[in-house]
């Protein structure tokens, strides 16, 4: 190649990688943090060739914010390249934990901070520390402005480098894998953190030739080397520059220089010179699988917060868009709590690798997220502009971007003498079905009466329903759409879709689908075992592995069968299963609820091993007028080292797993991956689709799919965190399952429906008003057609709309936006952070205006009205 004739340019990167949060606090690291940018400015004073890499905005907003009188120079040296913005996010996240729209958050946040303060654009997504890589980054990357993407964990070690990596959707971005990791040289050996293991001398000119004979072995363009100097918070070294000048004297007949250079001259370098590079497609998981569940708080906190922030961001935009609000009321809240989210969304704290002391505060910034969000959809439905009359109406709105038929469960307070049922009437006068129970009572009378009626709301609708409080609870009169026996040892429920026999400790033994006649009485439970069934794994890995030795560090590949159940294996010296619930001899199972439209049923107990005790509490929603079964259960343990999962042993024959990722979905093997919302596991036409609420650990071996819930692990040989062996801690998780029989293809777009409905619920409130009228926001008329995000950009003053294909296949439909009469209506397309790519898109106020999406594309839509 023409490339080989050229002589070697080696691109030294001077760096850091800063942890906001691992073995030191948030304080602590900042304190280092700062300190390294004093000592990078300091060089440059004197090497003017020096450069400097920073990765995270949020340190530089810190370092502005506390240094105003190095604000000129910082931005003078950004504006010369000499100081490099790479990554650019808010923080360096975990790419496969949080959402898809929490990615593009933390891109908007970042380049916000980059623009505003640096007046700098920011090209490479530098992501060196991250923990595995979906197949949706390629265009999430290429939506949010980046050019290349640049890590060093989960590829194969012999892979060339750099790459092109193409995406589901057919998009492709420049790639670098940092091979040997992204702390390859240092020039001091007194540089990096004192709680880190310093593995080498300091170098010299003969250590960048060593590293580059290594690197050069994997190179795909050989006269472009990309040396990263630097490590987790190592700080910058002057002795550098005397290395480069050394080894340039030394080495020159051999045609191969060092320079001081950055992440985006590498990437033009590469892009001038490379002839031809691989495409590789495909995903880069599993990484570290034991970070899906070491301290799962974190974990069910962020998809918790995901949602509701969603939630009331597409309320305020709905009453925005049909003038009910007429101004954004809770943007600030808004946005303040998503920066809370969105720094707990540092790698390392999402994964739960960190000290105690940052995992508490990891925790309080969550609460202060509440605070931020417990009262934005109460302001904005007391701000309504149509409050008239008199009585109590309950508000509720449907979030998601189609059509939900759910059970709408209200709480009221009640002081009037006599009064224990309410009446429930929708916009068109219609008096619903409804199921009123007492659920708290006072010594002074006051009661809490609990509301439960079941309704269909159209998209991104608010409805309004007028409550009449009675002296006597409504009687539900519509016949049963279930049977539910009572039987030595549990229960048996069937109705038109399924039959289950549910056992005392709350595992379903038997599962018998009602979707395909020829598949009649076939059980869809493995013989002799249970669905929902609990087993308690020791586990004596720290918080990167499960159940291996410490983990090293300096390792950069994949860990495929890290996490492995091994669910035939049986060794005759040790023991892998320390207890299961279903031999659990403290199990009892009861009725707790049971109304016309579901049946929860209740079973409690607990599982032992020596110190090791595992309490728990099983709920089995079963839905009577559909296939899906709910559960939620409760787990407190005592003990060290050990983990639980939720298993389902299946008689599918030789499956296979398909898992959702952010705006997409994925085919996986054998192991433990991490999923957004949903796993399905097929075997010809039976399927079995498993939803989730932030349990990011799902996992298949042989015919049985597992769910990764708490587990108890620490890294007491790197710092103090005996709070992540979880002990007398409760967590409640929440995920369910659908089992069928079709033979027709997948709606894959319903999967993410069904999903989004378990995690995204109604939103609520009652008032003292009698105000009725409905506000709506866009639909779309195809279902494949997906809505991700809907809220309001103060900045564009517009609305903006982000559509996905959830089918896979592409689709094409039409957009439909509630109007008001006089409106004029302008439709931009923008990518993901808010730069106009085309025209505008043409809009008719009877049709709206047309869509088209490729197989898994997504694309982003302002909308403006006069």
């Amino acid at each position: 190649m023409a490339s080989e004739t050229k002589p070697t340019v080696i691109h030294l990167l001077p760096h850091f990688h800063y942890d906001t949060v691992y073995l030191k606090t948030y304080d602590d690291y900042l304190r280092d943090a700062l300190d390294h940018i004093h000592e990078a400015l300091r060089i440059m004073e004197t090497e003017p060739a020096y450069t400097f890499m920073i990765e995270q905005m949020i340190l530089v907003e810190e370092y502005w914010r506390r240094f105003p009188e190095q604000r000129g120079r910082l931005r003078k040296l950004a504006a010369e390249g000499r100081i490099e913005i790479a990554c650019g996010m808010y923080c360096m996240p975990d790419v496969n934990l949080p959402s898809g729209e929490s990615f593009i958050k933390q891109v908007q946040e970042g380049r916000k901070i980059c623009r505003d303060l640096l007046g700098v654009d920011v090209r490479v997504a530098w992501m060196s520390d991250c923990f595995g890589h979906h197949p949706q980054l390629p265009q999430l990357l290429a939506e949010t402005g980046y050019e290349m993407y640049v890590f060093s964990r989960g590829a194969d070690e012999n892979m060339p480098t750099p790459f092109q990596w193409q995406g589901l959707d057919g998009t492709k971005v420049w790639a670098h894998r940092l091979h040997g990791g992204y702390g390859l040289i240092m020039f001091s050996s007194n540089v990096q953190n004192a709680l880190e293991l310093n593995f080498g001398k300091a170098g010299n000119a003969e250590t960048i030739r060593q590293k580059v004979t290594m690197l050069q072995d994997v190179t795909s363009v050989a006269c472009h080397v990309l040396l990263p100097n630097g490590g987790d918070m190592a700080k910058p070294q002057r002795e550098a520059a005397e290395a480069v000048r050394s080894f340039n004297e030394r080495y020159e007949e051999e045609r191969m220089s060092v320079q001081f250079s950055t992440a985006q001259s590498f990437l033009d370098a590469v892009k001038a010179d490379a002839q031809s590079l691989q495409v590789f497609k495909g995903d880069i998981n599993p990484v570290f699988q034991g970070t899906y569940s070491s301290r799962m708080g974190i974990k069910l906190k962020n998809r918790e917060f995901e949602w509701r922030l969603q939630a009331v961001e597409r309320l305020q935009a709905v009453l925005l868009l049909t003038d009910k609000v007429d101004k954004p009321i809770v943007d600030f809240p808004i946005q303040e709590a998503w920066k809370e989210v969105l720094y707990n969304q540092f790698h390392d704290i999402i994964c739960g690798t960190i000290l105690d002391e940052g995992y508490l505060d990891t925790m309080k910034r969550y609460q202060r997220a509440e605070r931020h969000l417990s009262d934005a959809a109460a302001t904005l439905i007391d701000r309504m502009q149509d409050h008239i009359g008199e009585g109590l109406v309950a508000y509720v709105f449907n979030p998601s971007g189609f059509v939900r038929q759910e059970l709408i469960e209200l709480d009221i307070v009640v002081t009037t003498a006599g009064v224990s049922g309410v009446r429930v009437i929708n916009g068109d006068g219609t008096e619903l079905s409804v199921t009123c129970t007492i659920v708290e009572m006072d010594a002074f009378g006051a009661r809490k009466l609990r509301v439960a009626f079941s309704d269909k709301l159209e998209a991104l609708t608010l409805m309004a329903y007028r409550l009449e409080l009675t002296e006597d609870a409504a009687d539900d009169t519509r016949s049963h759409g279930y049977t539910l026996h009572e039987i030595s040892g549990g229960y048996v429920f069937e109705n038109r879709f399924m039959q289950l026999h549910i056992s005392s400790n709350g595992g379903i033994k038997r599962f018998v689908s009602n979707s395909n006649e020829s598949k009649a009485q076939w059980n869809w439970v493995e013989d002799g075992t249970e669905w929902n069934e609990l087993i308690l794994l020791r586990d004596q890995g720290d918080l990167w592995l499960y159940d291996e030795p410490i983990l090293n560090g300096a390792y950069t590949g994949a860990t495929p069968m890290n996490g492995l159940i091994r669910f035939k294996e049986q060794l005759p010296y040790s023991r892998r299963w320390l207890g299961q619930s279903s031999t659990s001899s403290t199990s009892s199972i009861r009725i707790e609820e049971e109304g016309q439209d579901w049946v929860v049923l209740c079973s409690t107990g607990s599982i032992s091993f020596w110190n090791n005790k595992l309490t728990y509490t099983k709920r089995i929603v079963l839905d009577a007028n559909g296939d899906r079964v709910r559960f939620t259960t409760s787990l407190t343990g005592t003990g060290k080292q050990y983990r639980v999962i939720a298993a389902f042993p299946t008689n599918l024959q030789q499956p296979s797993m398909v898992q959702q990722i952010p705006f997409g979905r994925v085919d996986r093997g054998e192991g433990e991956f991490p999923a957004q919302n949903w796993s399905r596991i097929e075997s010809g036409d039976a399927r079995l689709l498993i939803n989730n609420v932030g349990i990011p650990g799902n996992g298949l071996e042989g015919a049985t799919a597992w769910l990764a819930l708490t587990r108890s692990a620490a890294m007491p040989y790197k710092a103090p965190s005996d709070l992540a062996y979880e002990e007398g801690v409760t967590h409640n998780y929440t995920y369910e399952i659908r089992a069928r029989h079709s033979k027709e293809a997948e709606d894959f777009a319903e999967y993410d429906r069904a999903a989004e409905s378990l995690n995204m619920p109604f939103v609520t409130a009652i008032r003292p008003s009698a105000a009725m009228n409905i506000a709506q926001g866009p639909r779309s008329d195809k279902p494949e057609i997906g809505i991700s995000s809907f809220h309001y950009c103060c900045e564009q003053n517009a609305w903006i709309l982000r559509l996905y294909d959830a089918s896979g296949h592409g689709a094409t439909g039409l957009i439909h936006l509630p109007v008001l009469a006089n409106d004029k209506i302008t439709v931009q397309e923008q990518n993901a952070i808010l730069q106009s790519k085309a025209e505008p898109v043409p809009y008719n106020r009877v049709n709206g205006f047309e869509v088209s999406l490729g197989p898994f594309q997504m694309r982003t839509f302002a909308i403006k009205h006069f």
